[in-house]
Formats: structure tokens, sequence, C-alpha cells
């Protein structure tokens, strides 16, 4: 038992590297609304922007996936000159998912609503990911690639923190995150995290 504890104990000591409390996580499923595939982005917008006015709701930002919610997206990515279908972490999240879950930035900037499906795809990564793939150099404007398709280029336009995704106990994952205001189809179902 008293092993239990200490183990618990220490447990509750490790840092996340994100926000883990007074966070809700809010489920959402579109599909019934009917809104139009053009339209989804702006109603999302609009809903975000609405929950933010809520008394005592300091940011809200729309995510794929949450930390330790046992659900992931990984896949392998490809650098110019460099390593080759490396595997890696992705979440796809919208402008303020750092600010709302406090992962701080360490070099670069937020996803914006220029980021749009016209423009270039742009793409934030975290520290483990800087390390192993950049060699610890300075990532912003670096590019990467979806392996096995050249075509689907990445420019780093940020670098956070690194934090924990399926456990606290794990060294962290080489992560990717790209934006909502970026996707190209439309998404019947997201998660809030107010």
């Amino acid at each position: 038992a008293l092993l239990f504890v200490r183990t618990f104990q220490n447990l509750m000591l490790v840092d996340a590297g994100f926000q883990d409390d007074h966070i809700l996580v809010a489920d959402f499923d579109y599909s019934p609304l009917k809104v139009p595939p053009a339209s989804q982005m702006a109603f999302k917008r609009d809903l975000l922007t609405r929950i933010q006015t809520i008394p005592g709701v300091s940011s809200a930002a729309e995510t794929l996936f949450t930390p330790f919610s046992h659900a992931s997206w990984d896949g392998d990515v490809d650098i110019p000159n460099g390593p080759q279908r490396q595997h890696v972490l992705f979440g796809r999240v919208s402008p303020a998912y750092f600010q709302t879950m406090e992962i701080p930035f360490l070099l670069g900037r937020d996803f914006n609503s220029s980021d749009n499906p016209e423009s270039p795809r742009k793409a934030i990564v975290n520290q483990t990911f800087t390390r192993m793939f950049f060699a610890n150099a300075d990532p912003l404007g670096k590019t990467f690639h979806d392996a096995g398709q050249p075509d689907k280029t990445f420019q780093v336009i940020g670098m956070v923190r690194d934090s924990k995704y399926f456990s606290l106990r794990e060294t962290p994952y080489p992560s990717v995150y790209v934006s909502f205001t970026q996707a190209n189809g439309p998404a019947e179902y997201s998660r809030l995290v107010i």
C-alpha cells in the first residue's frame, strides 16, 4: 500500500506539459445540424467565439483528439535531405488550442485565419520533433512531407513545448499539429476544449 501511495504521489508531481485542471472537454457531432459543408468552418468559428464570451471562459478551441483520450492519429513524414518515413503523432487543432491547453510556444506563431485551404500547408511541431529531425536547429521555415507524398508539403511556423499524450510515464513523441482552418473537407465530429 505504501508503494502504491508513493507511486501515485510521484505521478501527481509529473508535469504533463499542458493544463490538466479546469479544462472542459465537449464532443460535438455536427451532422444533425445539417450545416452545408461550405459553411461549416464559419459555423465552428462562430461557435468558439460565442463560447469565449461565456463568463468564466478564458479560451476555447477545437481539436480532433485530446491527451489521454486513448485515441490518436499517427503517420510517417519525410524530411527533405534527411530522415525518411519517420513515425510521428499528428494533431488537428484550431487557433487558440495551445493557449487553451496552456502549452507554451517556444518559437514562432499559432495558426490563424490566414492559414486556409488555399494557402501553403502549415504545421507546428514540438521539441522532440525538432530535436530528432532538425538536429535541434531552429525549425521555423523548414519543411517536411507526408511520407511518400512529396507534393503534400508542410512548412513549420511554430514550435511548442513537449507534452505527454498517452500517459504520464511516457517519453514525449515527435508531434506535428496541423490546423482545422486548412482542412480540405468538412468534419462532422470534433472535440472542444474550454
